[in-house]
């Protein structure tokens, strides 16, 4: 059995099979294979233009803050950056990392041509930003990376499209990531804002949110 291309893997990530085969094609066309030699950083500027990794080969281990981890083939390296404007953990090379590099403006012409790539790439933005703010917060900073994975999977992505729909209140034992936009405390005492991307404390109850913002909740 022969091992999978490059190609292949990039063809198994989840916002890439949600976007029609011709589409992939193209973003495949238009994605610059990257070598990283062991030791190195990945950036996330590639010749001027910002974008973010994917892995095909190679292992990449992340270090920062929050919960350092290792990245191997078929994941995305620098998409917190690139949709939310927040560099968290630094990812270097532990071996020779292949990886093919999505420019920013090619991913965000995708995503408003295909709806389903776009949702399933905040979904993996919401993930990874949600994970690295939690990483030094019990319990989550005695989890592993596979549990953390797992349980952060279940959470959705929730966007504010009109203003009738901008009142929100965290439940109890809900974690609740504003990846873009404004959260306002209602009610009375001192006014407070929350800007993207944080967590939202779930001492809040009572949160008017800006049109257009994005939240990922786990509960």
């Amino acid at each position: 059995i022969s091992a999978p291309t490059p190609e292949d893997i990039f063809r198994t990530l989840a916002f890439v099979k949600a976007m029609p085969k011709d589409t992939q094609e193209k973003l495949l066309e238009l994605a610059i294979p990257t070598t990283v030699e062991s030791g190195d950083t990945l950036q996330t500027n590639y010749s001027g233009e910002m974008g973010f990794h994917v892995v095909v080969s190679g292992i990449a281990r992340l270090e920062g803050k929050g919960t350092s981890g290792h990245r191997g083939p078929g994941t995305v390296i620098g998409l917190v950056a690139s949709l939310l404007g927040r560099s968290l953990d630094r990812a270097h090379a532990e071996t020779l990392v292949h990886t093919y590099f999505i420019k920013d403006k090619d991913a965000t012409r995708f995503m408003e041509e295909c709806e389903d790539m776009a949702a399933n790439l905040w979904h993996l933005a919401g993930m990874q930003y949600t994970t690295w703010a939690v990483g030094n917060v019990p319990p989550f900073n005695s989890w592993g990376q596979e549990r953390l994975a797992r349980y952060f999977k279940h959470g959705f992505v929730m966007q504010i499209q009109e203003s009738e729909d901008a009142k929100f209140s965290p439940m109890t034992g809900m974690i609740s990531a504003l990846l873009i936009g404004r959260a306002s405390v209602l009610g009375g005492g001192p006014s407070r804002t929350y800007t993207g991307p944080c967590l939202i404390p779930a001492t809040e109850h009572d949160l008017e949110l800006s049109v257009g913002s994005k939240v990922f909740v786990v509960d």
